[in-house]
């Protein structure tokens, strides 16, 4: 009854097999092969990466059936061949020729032209399997930038901001006391302006230097004792009903004398009139004088008798700015 009939055959794993045992127990279990080779990097060359039927354990097919097995040729392997120096479609067609994929990254270079590769990875003359994928990087030529407005920005804030964008910053500071102190007067880069990469601005930040206030004191009494041959400002008797460095009123009291001050210094000059000689802390009304560190300036004084306008004292003395805290003319 079973005349005429095929016979089934458990089907094989012929996975890993060498092609030569595959062969072996093809015939030894009456099956045909159908192989095709292909490289593989994983399956040592010579051996089965697959089948079709794929193998099931108790698995079985007709007695010479059809089995497609495929056979490792092994890694194909290239040599990426180099393609710095070239332009985008030059090096995808080197790569094509030798199997391999790109993949392109731009940036920015201020050495190489646009367009033309800077680096590949891998190198060349590198050994890769096909298929690969070669990073090429192409240069975008040099990165422009644009010039923004920091005028009347605080020094550190322009300074970072235009450092994030690229420029190189420099500072220079000049005073403009009818502003604040720390802030950008100027920019040598208009706003808008393109420029590259790296190109060097220079901020003209606004410094006021600190100023330091001196005030006058004027012994007018010490200065002017030996004029008016007075001490202690209490004029001397003459038995005459009159006193040696004050004039006698009716009443019987001693005006003193007067004096007239004059104060120079600089572009500035103040004269106060009619000061009595007993003083001896003259300020000059709260005169002062105003510089920055390290300055130096000239005062002169000049005394004169406020009835007849003869000269009693003159001097000259020098202020230094930040060190001088009060001139005291004794």
């Amino acid at each position: 009854l079973n005349e005429g009939r095929t016979k089934d055959v458990a089907l094989p794993n012929f996975v890993d097999m060498t092609r030569e045992e595959a062969e072996r127990q093809a015939e030894e279990s009456n099956l045909q092969l159908e192989i095709t080779e292909e490289f593989n990097s994983e399956v040592e060359a010579g051996k089965v990466i697959s089948q079709d039927p794929s193998y099931l354990e108790g698995y079985t097919v007709k007695e010479n059936s059809t089995v497609k097995l495929a056979i490792s040729k092994g890694e194909n392997i290239k040599i990426v061949p180099k393609v710095v120096g070239e332009e985008v479609e030059a090096a995808r067609e080197l790569l094509k020729a030798e199997e391999l994929e790109i993949e392109v990254i731009e940036e920015n270079s201020d050495e190489v032209e646009a367009g033309i590769i800077i680096r590949q990875e891998p190198e060349a003359d590198e050994e890769v399997n096909a298929g690969s994928t070669v990073k090429v990087y192409v240069s975008a030529g040099i990165k422009q930038i644009t010039m923004t407005n920091v005028v009347g920005k605080t020094e550190a804030d322009a300074k970072k901001e235009l450092e994030d964008l690229g420029f190189v910053v420099k500072v220079e500071t000049e005073e403009d006391t009818s502003k604040d102190d720390g802030i950008v007067l100027r920019q040598t880069v208009d706003e808008g302006t393109t420029v590259n990469d790296g190109t060097e601005v220079i901020l003209i930040v606004n410094r006021i230097e600190e100023r330091f206030t001196v005030g006058v004191n004027i012994n007018v009494n010490s200065l002017t004792s030996s004029y008016f041959g007075t001490s202690g400002n209490q004029g001397t008797s003459t038995g005459d009903g009159t006193t040696e460095g004050g004039e006698t009123t009716e009443g019987g009291t001693t005006e003193l004398p007067t004096v007239d001050i004059t104060v120079e210094g600089g572009n500035r000059k103040e004269v106060r009139t009619k000061v009595s000689i007993d003083n001896t802390a003259f300020d000059m009304g709260g005169l002062t004088f105003t510089g920055k560190k390290g300055e130096t300036l000239k005062v002169d004084l000049l005394i004169t008798n406020s009835e007849n306008n003869a000269t009693i004292y003159q001097t000259s003395a020098d202020i230094t700015f930040g060190t001088t805290e009060t001139l005291i003319f004794e």
